[in-house]
């Protein structure tokens, strides 16, 4: 279907081609088309009116019949006519008939190409069509085989559930048959076997209804396997036709290609049959236009070279234009010279210096027209070389044509001498037999010393034709090496010249920087001593030793700058460092005198304190005597004041408070007096952590101050090195000015990297083996990975297609990998759980041994308390002994 909607476009197009083109040019192209309307058309052009009744008398005139058009080409051709008959010869094309056929070229090239655009996309219609059936094909296959295979395990496990209801079934049986023995014992023997007998109808009646599901189920998978079967079968016939259908459109895309490529020669399939059929017009037709075409290629060319020397020529003029106007400058410099110079002594010099360049300057012109006449013959040899190329390519394409029919003969002609070769080996061995078998019989008859006189050498002639032959050779060899003798000649004056040309090139631009150099010279030299004129430096040399003295005398005043520089941002630093180090003292001083003041005031105050505390424990002192002196009223008074306390605290709680057994006062002063301490411990602190504070900020600083000295050594090393690579270029450049042995130093280096580059080239076209290697193994190894997925996909395909008892192992297989899985999972969860429980346990022993450090913590914090307690109670008794206070012990505790 595709060929023949193919077919049938391309008819169309034939059709849409002979009736699309035009008639241009309708003025010109009125008179040919009147002349030759009564000759059939090729297909090119449209049908025209009946010619006129003036062209047909000129015709009739002639009494001959109007030429045909070949190739149907349009109007606005002229035809050549013999002078003897007046027949058309050749036919010339004009600018109208170029025109035209350009115009018809352009449109059949436009429809091609939409052709070519639509069997493009029908090509990738087709391509996404097939695509998108066999994925639905796939689809589909995937889907029957997964219900296959589900119907295939429900039937497995149908028939394991019945094989387990026939051996339940079976057990039955045989109790059945147990009970049955012992009701005969009893006398109910008929009752049981009827009842089984029932039972076994029923089984035996599912068994049936089990065997015919069975059945079908097999019938319709086997009808499904048939349909799977039936359609692979008709996918790949699909395929198959698919394919041959792209082939056919391929080929018929080549087929147009051809013609597009040949478009110039044969483009139309009516001409292809006219000169199939052996027209003789059209073949002469076609003939011409191909020389045209051809004469028309080769102007191009031609064409091409006179354009590419062309601009050569015009980049040598400019040079040599931009090369007289620097020799027109140099001649009016010496004309103001000579101007400006009044004494012979100096105008003889200039005339020595004026002849001596004349000389120089011819010699230049006369190296620069060898140089071109050495060109022109290299550009000549490679024009030649070029045309020789092209006939050849001409000649190889016309000899490769001619292999291709000479082929089929060559092999019939090599077998026919073969077969010839060995028949006439086999004949001269014969000949050669029986002439040893004449010899022997008559070793002194005639023919016997004639084959031995012809086998005999002859000396002289031998040895002339010997030594003339190595004569030859010697002269030969002699000859070859005198030809190559004189292309390395050539070679080297080639290369003489080039780098003649370079040394004239380096110093010319040597010239004229010392030029520019001389002019600056002058310039200073004009502007310096208050206006008054200096005379000019006597030669070059003095002028670059003058501009190396200055550069130099430039350069140690730059030096002698960074340097002062440098020492003045060293001092700068310095100063900035001593001032923050003062700043620093200075505050880390006042800090200090700061914290040593209030460290004074505070011991003051403590004094103070102290002082105030003792004159009240004398004062209560003095108050205590002044009790003691009262009367035993009082004393009794005091000791159930004291009774009370003490057993309320015994009865009540442990926790003893030293307010109890003493003043208000004192304790105020002891609480007063710790708070005090705290304070000077929290100020020591925030003395510590000052002096910390400061310590950092000195070494941050310390730290930015020899960042800032590296950071300025760094420059004036950077200075340093750039001031060493200015000497040493100035230096480089007047050893250039003063000997001319930079050349071989240039040439040197030119051969040292060309040796590199050779290095460069082959260790390139070793990289590139290397990669074409890699490539290769990569190709090989992507191959042998799609092997083994075809492999492992046919292994899985003979898994799924193999006997239902290796089916059944395989799915034991599975069921087995399941179990062991299910039962890893089960022991690493156990695992976790245990652990799980072990954490929690240890967890939970850790807070109970924390708890009871915290229960035994809070118990020794009590007993410290009580223990401070009890020790303060000792130091009242001890005070209250001291100034002999006597205490009832016995009453307090009876």
């Amino acid at each position: 279907s595709v060929k023949e909607k193919s077919k049938g476009e391309n008819k169309a197009d034939i059709k849409e081609k002979t009736y699309s083109v035009p008639s241009l040019q309708n003025d010109r192209s009125v008179s040919s088309k009147d002349r030759f309307s009564h000759v059939q058309s090729s297909g090119y052009g449209r049908s025209v009116s009946p010619p006129s009744s003036r062209k047909s008398q000129q015709f009739k005139s002639l009494g001959k019949s109007p030429p045909k058009t070949p190739l149907g080409l349009g109007s606005g051709h002229s035809w050549l006519f013999s002078q003897s008959s007046g027949t058309p010869l050749l036919y010339i094309w004009t600018t109208s008939s170029e025109q035209e056929k350009e115009q018809i070229l352009l449109e059949q090239i436009k429809e091609l190409i939409e052709q070519l655009t639509t069997e493009r996309a029908l090509k990738a219609k087709l391509q996404e069509e097939i695509i998108s059936q066999e994925n639905e094909y796939k689809q589909e296959l995937n889907s029957l085989k997964k219900q296959h295979e589900e119907e295939i395990y429900s039937l497995k496990q149908e028939n394991f559930v019945l094989s387990a209801k026939l051996k339940e079934f079976g057990g039955e049986n045989k109790l059945s048959n147990n009970a049955t023995a012992s009701a005969t014992a009893d006398g109910g023997e008929e009752g049981l076997i009827s009842r089984l007998r029932q039972e076994i109808q029923e089984q035996e009646t599912l068994l049936t209804g089990y065997q015919a599901e069975n059945k079908r189920l097999y019938e319709e998978i086997k009808a499904l396997q048939r349909q799977v079967k039936a359609s692979e079968t008709s996918m790949f016939k699909e395929n198959q036709r698919l394919v041959t259908e792209l082939t056919n459109v391929k080929q018929e895309l080549e087929f147009k290609t051809a013609e597009l490529q040949n478009k110039g020669i044969i483009t139309s399939m009516t001409v292809q049959q006219q000169i199939a059929t052996g027209n003789a017009e059209t073949v002469i037709a076609t003939n011409r236009i191909a020389h045209l075409e051809g004469e028309l290629a080769e102007a191009k060319r031609v064409q091409e070279n006179q354009s590419r020397e062309l601009t050569l020529m015009q980049h040598n003029k400019f040079e040599l234009e931009r090369h007289i106007e620097t020799l027109s400058k140099e001649k009016d410099a010496l004309v103001r010279q000579l101007a400006d110079c009044l004494n012979p002594e100096q105008i003889k010099e200039l005339e020595a210096r004026h002849n001596e360049e004349l000389d120089k300057l011819k010699k230049k012109i006369k190296w620069y027209t060898e140089n071109q006449e050495l060109l022109d013959k290299s550009s000549a040899k490679l024009r030649a070389k070029d045309d020789e190329i092209h006939k050849l390519k001409m000649r190889l394409e016309d000899l490769k044509s001619e292999a291709g029919m000479k082929l089929e003969e060559n092999k019939l002609r090599a077998k026919e001498k073969a077969a010839d070769a060995k028949k006439i080996q086999d004949l001269e061995r014969q000949v050669k037999e029986l002439e040893q078998i004449i010899y022997r019989r008559h070793p002194n008859s005639l023919p016997a010393m004639m084959m031995l006189a012809a086998s005999l050498p002859d000396p002289v002639t031998n040895g002339s034709q010997a030594k003339g032959h190595t004569v030859q050779v010697l002269e030969a060899q002699v000859k070859k090496l005198e030809k190559e003798l004189e292309s390395k000649d050539e070679l080297s004056r080639q290369d003489l010249r080039a780098l003649e040309q370079k040394y004239n090139h380096i110093k010319l631009q040597f010239e004229e920087r010392i030029a520019d150099l001389e002019k600056q010279l002058s310039q200073y030299q004009k502007l310096g001593q208050d206006g008054f004129l200096i005379e000019h430096p006597f030669s070059h040399v003095q002028a670059l030793e003058k501009e190396l003295k200055s550069v130099r005398d430039r350069c140690k005043k730059q030096v002698s700058e960074m340097q002062a520089e440098v020492d003045r941002v060293t001092a700068e630093l310095k100063k900035v460092n001593k001032n923050q180090e003062n700043q620093m003292r200075n505050e880390s001083g006042q800090t200090e005198a700061e914290w040593k003041q209030r460290v004074l005031n505070l011991q003051n105050e403590l004094k103070d304190r102290n002082h105030d505390i003792e004159m009240l424990q004398r004062t209560i002192e003095r108050m205590r005597t002044k009790s003691n002196k009262r009367g035993n009223a009082s004393k009794n008074s005091i000791v159930t004041f004291e009774k009370t306390p003490i057993s309320h605290t015994s009865s009540t709680s442990r926790d003893y408070q030293p307010g109890a057994f003493a003043d208000g006062d004192l304790s105020t002063l002891i609480l007063e007096n710790q708070q005090l301490k705290d304070k000077v411990d929290h100020l020591q602190l925030e003395l510590d952590q000052q002096r910390v504070d400061l310590r950092r900020a000195l070494a941050e600083t310390e730290s930015v101050a020899r960042q800032s000295r590296e950071q300025l050594e760094h420059q004036i090393e950077v200075l340093r090195s750039s001031h060493q690579k200015e000497l040493q270029r100035l230096l480089t450049e007047q050893a250039l000015h003063s000997s001319s042995s930079k050349v071989a130093e240039l040439q040197s280096k030119c051969d040292t990297q060309e040796v590199m580059i050779r290095h460069l080239q082959a260790q390139l076209k070793k990289y590139m083996n290397e990669v074409e290697q890699l490539s290769h193994v990569k190709a090989k190894e992507l191959q042998l990975q799609k092997q083994i997925e075809e492999l492992q996909q046919k292994l899985r395909e003979a898994k799924m297609v193999q006997a239902p008892g290796m089916r059944h192992f395989e799915s034991l297989e599975e069921k087995l990998t399941d179990l062991v899985q299910r039962q890893r999972k089960r022991e690493t969860e156990l695992d976790l759980v245990v652990k799980q429980n072990q954490q929690i346990s240890q967890s939970a022993v850790d807070e109970e041994v924390e708890k009871w450090k915290r229960v035994v913590d809070a118990k020794n914090q009590q007993l410290q308390v009580f223990r401070a307690e009890l020790d303060s109670i000792l130091e009242v008794l001890r005070t209250l002994q001291r100034q002999s206070v006597s205490l009832p012990f016995g009453s307090l505790y009876s």
